[in-house]
């Protein structure tokens, strides 16, 4: 962030106006802020405002009364504090924000008490001899997850404000082979970039019940957080998807390798293929590409059979889509429909493939397609001021609405797996980037409350900041 100076001035004026606007209320900001949101345990609404000097805090109860707080402290946000992980709320009513660093390496809690006085705290978590997969927080404690290098053993990290526990995973048992059939280890699969964004997590984030981009879900490795169990998917070969169980009750874990059938590949080399896949419930959801042809299946993880599968060469027709085969984001914005299988199947086979599936309704909502990286020069562009990690429903956000992608969406039905024909459809997240791209917004929030997300945004002409509830499906 750049060391710009701001001005927060929040005084509560105006009530519930309407049914998706919760508040609008006079404020004034300006440079370079990044935004944190979020409901405490007793219902009340806080919102952090960030940048190198320090956070303004403003409290929202459930009576619509704020108030405001501006906290200063020697650690740097911009560096040291880069993102939120997460939030918890302890038995005192405190409020817990969890950062870190932009490497992963350092993490620190910033507590506000009910009282409204504040405290930064370094978590005392040194990663020697490991890599980082991934953080998180689940059942109200962060969790770090890492890879020990040169070996096929991951440690999960757990603390809860005070105590820092960790347990070991074993996956000794089992050999893992790259693309070119060369024996591993498992922490290098968990660390072999396919770009050069440093900056970017090697392992994607998976929240169950949330709508994805193909940001997040292009990632070769994939961290799925379900319950009490966590589910890694490596798709480093088209010929195999593995998945690796990790049950953190019992701390045992297990295996299963979902294959393509030979025939997907015919005459080709399966090196002339790329494949990415996604987990939603039960189901595997599955996609090999080359220039020449797509394969898609969806996969029963009880049985390890196939349920649906759909295949279509570059001459065909895509006839199970739902939506235009799209290219959405360029250098100069915007998007634009291509027209051809042959056009699509090009563009995806030289990108980073990705899938994803989500629940709406009685029905599975997939989106399949590629990411092309945009090089703008220099060190490139912000696209919104949310502070917040990929692991968390502001990130997951954050990367949804700023895709850069080529896709196509179908709809199945989500007991029989038929393709629904001609029919539309949108999630929530899509609703709030409709909403969002009709106005001029800055400083964006996003937090959940029981079946609903408010999203929070500032209009710099009408200097306000609004709050609008927008309900989950």
């Amino acid at each position: 962030m750049k060391n710009y100076f701001f001005v927060l001035a929040l005084f509560l004026s105006i009530g519930i106006k309407a049914q998706k606007e919760l508040l609008n209320f006079p404020a004034t900001l300006s440079g370079s802020i990044d935004t944190y949101s979020l409901i405490d345990d007793a219902n009340a609404t806080h919102l952090f405002f960030m940048n190198t000097g320090g956070i303004l805090h403003s409290k929202i109860d459930s009576t619509y009364t704020s108030s405001k707080k501006k906290f200063y402290s020697s650690m740097d946000f911009s560096t040291e504090g880069k993102s939120i992980v997460g939030h918890s709320t302890n038995s005192n009513g405190d409020v817990i924000l969890y950062f870190a660093n932009d490497i992963r390496k350092r993490y620190y809690l910033f507590i506000l008490t009910k009282k409204g006085e504040f405290s930064v705290k370094p978590i005392n978590l040194k990663l020697k001899g490991e890599s980082f997969v991934q953080a998180f927080m689940l059942n109200g404690k962060l969790r770090v997850l890492a890879a020990m290098k040169k070996q096929s053993f991951l440690k999960l990290y757990s603390f809860n404000e005070e105590n820092l526990t960790d347990q070991l995973f074993d996956f000794s048992y089992t050999g893992f082979i790259t693309q070119s059939r060369r024996s591993v280890k498992l922490s290098e699969l968990l660390s072999t970039r396919i770009s050069y964004d440093f900056n970017e997590d090697l392992t994607g984030f998976i929240n169950y019940g949330t709508p994805y981009s193909l940001e997040t879900t292009n990632a070769r490795n994939k961290l799925y957080v379900h319950e009490n169990n966590l589910i890694i998917g490596l798709d480093h070969r088209p010929q195999v998807t593995r998945l690796l169980y990790l049950n953190i009750e019992t701390g045992k874990t297990s295996t299963k390798n979902i294959t393509t059938e030979k025939t997907v590949f015919g005459e080709e080399k399966p090196t002339s293929f790329r494949s990415n896949s996604f987990v939603l419930d039960k189901n595997l959801y599955r996609l090999v590409v080359n220039k020449n042809k797509l394969h898609f299946n969806i996969i029963d993880l009880d049985t390890e059979k196939s349920i649906k599968s759909i295949d279509i060469n570059k001459g065909d027709k895509i006839n199970f889509s739902n939506s235009a085969i799209t290219q959405d984001g360029t250098i100069f914005g915007g998007n634009r429909t291509l027209e051809t299988t042959k056009q699509f199947l090009r563009k995806i086979a030289s990108s980073q493939l990705g899938v994803s599936a989500y629940k709406n309704k009685n029905a599975i909502e997939v989106t399949m397609g590629g990411i092309q990286k945009l090089n703008f020069g220099g060190s490139g562009f912000v696209a919104n001021n949310f502070f917040a990690s990929p692991t968390n429903i502001s990130g997951f956000f954050s990367s949804y609405s700023v895709t850069k992608s080529i896709f196509i969406k179908a709809l199945f039905d989500d007991e029989d797996f038929k393709a629904f024909q001609d029919a539309n459809w949108e999630n929530y997240f899509d609703r709030i980037t409709d909403f969002s791209s009709k106005r001029k917004t800055h400083y964006e929030t996003l937090h959940e409350n029981n079946d609903a997300l408010i999203y929070g945004y500032y209009e710099k002409k009408s200097k306000s900041f609004s709050l609008v509830e927008f309900k989950i499906d």
